[in-house]
């Protein structure tokens, strides 16, 4: 195992077995070899010769530093350069990361730890790369966010009282290391709109960590008798050793890799890091379900290996002799990818996962990436809506690349991926390591454009950032948290500008996204996406409407259009969120005045004023506000729209101290036996601007005998004579029952349900929706139910009905359809209706 100390810079490692020798810095240059060599593979001659003087001043610095003879700062700064060299070639391994970028990670912890000045350093290290060096160095000391402050909590601990010490402090620091994690999270995100390499620095250092962090874990699930990640081989007659990281020190580091740093490394373009950091968390967090996996993975990829084998060979073959210069392989893809396929299928069988492997053919151009593709469709034939244009359409961060699922030898599906070799650089290093610097500014180049967009979107977030003890900074962090980092999707404006929201976004998100003055005036959004036939539609859609990939998305404004608390209900990104709540917030009254008036208005509507709020007078209104001790209309309607009053409260003392009830009123026109002509909004049994509604419970139509039921708060309601509710209703409060004749206008459509029971047999529902829609009647619900065991089917329908003899009419048309036992009006089982 790596044995893992805290040390200035970071968590320092030291590498494979080496021990600190106090008085010399030997063990903290072990790795130089490797680290030479790996840039030796990338980079210029000049450039691999500037890094050695680096290293050389490191050396001069390190055994000035053993001849001072201080001990304990000696093994400090051994531990922090041991670890910085295994960042950095962390960081040209993996990354191929620049030479100014490596030389500042060897450098940092030297003057950190105070083994040199940045004079000597400026004297030493001096021209163009030196003064580059010395920016990134200052940024690195700005914005220094390796070292957890809980920690150096935890280490002060560890010194005073041991493992009980740390867990006390722990018990009484959760919240502070929270505060501190959240601040240094801030600062990280601050860091990446300064200076990008800063971010990258700490992503590379974090995957060192992770490496570390998975032995611990596994050394703590094997001496607990738990099944570990990977196989290991213990010594059962060696004593258990504590690892340096606790059970809960790794789940933290591994959540924060699988919930920060793997998705930054994505959106970095960081393809190679972003799966081992998924794996390395996949690990710690879930080891039983890695195991099985990798061993699973492991049998599916020996089975496979003859198969891959021949594909290859077929694919080189093919690119020969359509002289295409292509390297092809075969790969299993990361597991942690796996394993989210099949949490999403729930099919743990991996042998009937085809995308499990994937072949690449890499190319010299462009041109020959399209003529590969063309070959690859002749020779196999691909599969329905699988195929993707990464190069026209490029990732915002930069990954581009043919993709194609095909069926292939043995009429098996297969992923195949296209790209130049260029492309592959980008897709495994990312644009923004070495490319991304070298043409940053003015003259970026169209492949660093991607990334340096993101990361003037990630600039956006300053202002919002910069005071750590605000709630909006907090809710920014929470927004680059919860929205930059997850699975993204790419939708377009009309203008043809590619957008990055979170999968799952709305329409209103996107309108937030373009500008926050466009979401707050977002009255509407068109859409522009393929249809069902393949053919491009262009339609209107509500402001929840949950965004595809691809969609070519329209924002219609309106300058008196405003959010809306509903909003809040559906967006789901957090800064759109944001800026909602804030303009509610600053405009919460006006908007609060406008939806209390309107609920009131509709709430006097039902109860059967027909003018609603403009049926009552400003005394009226002032003198309702008196009889609930508020100082004005204006603060009713917003105690209504902030729930501190309810509509029904209103209603009540409106009825109290304003207008008669309207039971007492109905009772004493029935006793002075004046007319009970009804009439919609006009009269029903001469009340004067009553409403009347035709009863859902048994469906009225003009034609029924009818009766009249005064509800509490709703008008009155129209009952057929035979309505079960309407009967009851009469036995129990007769004083409310009036007569009615129908009062509804004799052209509008009443809804009507009927049911039709039939033998089943196949086009029944087709023929009996065909004699409803040949009579130009609407059918608003159906619902068809059959007995297998009786061989009888029953459908249920609500239709658009003029009058009771239309649909007589259409019941014995409906009856002498072949098979059809009974066609009837159906009355729904009473509910309680007042």
């Amino acid at each position: 195992m790596k044995t893992v100390h805290d040390s200035g810079v970071a968590q320092g490692t030291l590498a494979d077995g080496a021990t600190s020798s106090l008085g010399g810095a030997t063990s903290a240059f072990v790795e130089e070899g490797r680290l030479l060599r790996a840039v030796e593979s990338y980079l210029p001659a000049d450039q691999v010769a500037w890094l050695e003087t680096v290293q050389a001043f490191l050396h001069e610095h390190a055994e000035k530093a053993a001849r001072a003879g201080k001990a304990p700062s000696l093994r400090k700064l051994d531990d922090a350069i041991a670890h910085a060299v295994e960042t950095a070639k962390t960081l040209a391994e993996v990354l191929h990361i620049d030479v100014v970028t490596l030389a500042a990670v060897l450098v940092y912890p030297t003057l950190q730890l105070g083994a040199a000045t940045a004079d000597e350093v400026r004297a030493r290290l001096d021209g163009p790369l030196g003064e580059e060096m010395g920016g990134l160095i200052r940024s690195l000391e700005r914005f220094d966010v390796k070292r957890r402050p809980a920690e150096e909590l935890r280490r002060t601990a560890m010194a005073e009282g041991g493992h009980d010490a740390i867990g006390r402090e722990r018990r009484k620091g959760v919240e502070r290391r929270r505060a501190q994690d959240a601040d240094a999270l801030r600062r990280m995100f601050l860091a990446m709109a300064e200076e990008p390499r800063v971010v990258i620095i700490k992503i590379a250092d974090q995957l060192g960590l992770m490496r570390g962090v998975r032995e611990a874990a596994d050394l703590w699930q094997a001496h607990e008798g738990k099944v570990t990640s990977q196989p290991l081989d213990p010594d059962p007659d060696e004593p258990f050793v504590t690892p340096a990281w606790t059970q809960e020190d790794c789940r933290m580091h591994a959540l924060d890799t699988r919930e920060i740093f793997a998705p930054l490394a994505g959106r970095l373009g960081m393809g190679r890091v972003e799966g081992e950091l998924e794996d390395l968390a996949f690990a710690v967090l879930e080891p039983e379900e890695c195991r099985w996996l990798s061993e699973a993975v492991e049998a599916i990829a020996e089975v496979r290996q003859d198969y891959v084998n021949r594909v290859c060979a077929v694919l080189r073959e093919e690119m020969t002799e359509i002289d295409v210069h292509a390297e092809v392989s075969g790969r299993v893809k990361h597991l942690y990818s796996i394993y989210g396929k099949v949490k999403r299928s729930g099919n743990r069988d991996l042998s009937t996962m085809y995308d499990i492997l994937a072949f690449r053919i890499i190319v010299g151009t462009i041109a020959e990436c399209y003529q590969a593709l063309g070959h690859v469709h002749e020779l196999w034939r691909p599969m329905d809506n699988r195929i993707k244009d990464f190069i026209a359409n490029p990732k915002p961060n930069g990954y581009q690349s043919l993709h194609t699922t095909v069926f292939c030898l043995d009429n098996r599906l297969a992923e195949i991926q296209i790209r130049t070799r260029e492309m592959h650089q980008i897709a495994e290093y990312g644009v923004a390591v070495h490319w991304y610097y070298k043409d940053a500014g003015d003259a970026a180049t169209a492949r660093a454009r991607p990334v340096q967009a993101w990361v003037d979107h990630v600039k956006q977030w300053r202002n919002e950032l910069q005071d750590a003890g605000s709630a909006e900074a907090a809710q920014a962090v929470d927004a680059v948290k919860g929205d930059a980092l997850k699975q993204q999707i790419f939708v377009y404006t009309p203008a043809g500008d590619v957008k990055e929201l979170p999968a799952g976004s709305t329409a209103l998100d996107f309108a937030y996204r373009i500008h926050s003055d466009v979401g707050n005036h977002c009255a509407g959004i068109r859409v522009t996406a393929e249809g069902a036939n393949g053919r491009m539609t262009r339609r209107m859609v509500p402001l929840d409407h949950t965004l595809r990939g691809g969609e070519v998305v329209e924002v219609l404004q309106r300058n008196d259009a405003h959010p809306t608390r509903d909003w809040l209900k559906f967006v789901t990104t957090k800064s759109a969120r944001a800026h909602i709540t804030r303009y509610l917030k600053e405009h919460e009254r006006d908007i609060d005045l406008q939806i209390g008036r309107d609920q009131l208005d509709r709430e006097l509507r039902l109860a059967g004023m027909r003018k609603g709020i403009e049926g009552l007078t400003e005394d009226e209104l002032q003198e309702l506000a008196d009889a609930l001790d508020l100082p004005d209309a204006d603060t009713i309607f917003v105690s209504l729209a902030r729930g501190a009053l309810r509509p029904s409260q209103v209603i009540t003392k409106l009825r109290e101290t304003v207008r008669p009830p309207v039971a007492e009123a109905a009772g004493q026109l029935e006793a002075t036996g004046e007319s009970t002509t009804a009439v919609t909004g006009a009269s029903v049994a001469g009340l004067a601007g009553m409403l009347s509604r035709p009863a859902a419970c048994c469906a009225p139509l003009p034609g029924d005998d009818l009766i009249g039921f005064v509800s509490r708060g709703r008008g009155v309601v129209i009952h057929r004579t035979d309505c079960p509710n309407a009967i009851s209703l009469a036995a129990k409060e007769p004083q409310r029952v009036i007569a009615v004749e129908w009062p509804f206008n004799p052209n509008e459509s009443l809804h009507a349900h009927i049911v039709v029971e039939s033998t089943d047999r196949t086009g029944l529902v087709r023929d009996v929706s065909g004699a409803i829609s040949n009579r130009k009647i609407n059918m608003t619900q159906v619902k068809t139910v059959t007995n297998r065991k009786t061989d009888i089917a029953v459908i249920q329908a609500v239709l658009e009905i003029k009058s009771l003899a239309e649909l007589e009419s259409l019941l014995r048309e409906l009856r002498g359809i072949s098979g059809v036992i009974s066609a009837e009006r159906w009355t729904p089982r009473p509910r309680k209706l007042a």
